[in-house]
């Protein structure tokens, strides 16, 4: 699976613009706002191999390990 496939399949909310995908969020720069989808969005990436930073909300690094 590709990254832009993983982060698609996330669901996220975000203040602004209401529930989005993580692949949206992390493309736009948009904040996250539970720390239930954060857990999420680590979980799903790092159950495929992925490892990312979030920053007071924000996708920042993203890394194949």
């Amino acid at each position: 699976m590709k990254l832009y496939e993983i982060l698609e399949a996330i669901p996220v909310h975000n203040w602004y613009v209401g529930n989005c995908s993580a692949l949206y969020a992390f493309s736009n720069n948009c904040q996250i706002d539970s720390i239930k989808a954060i857990r999420r969005v680590r979980y799903h990436l790092k159950k495929h191999g992925y490892k990312c930073s979030i920053t007071n909300g924000f996708i920042r690094n993203i890394v194949k390990l």
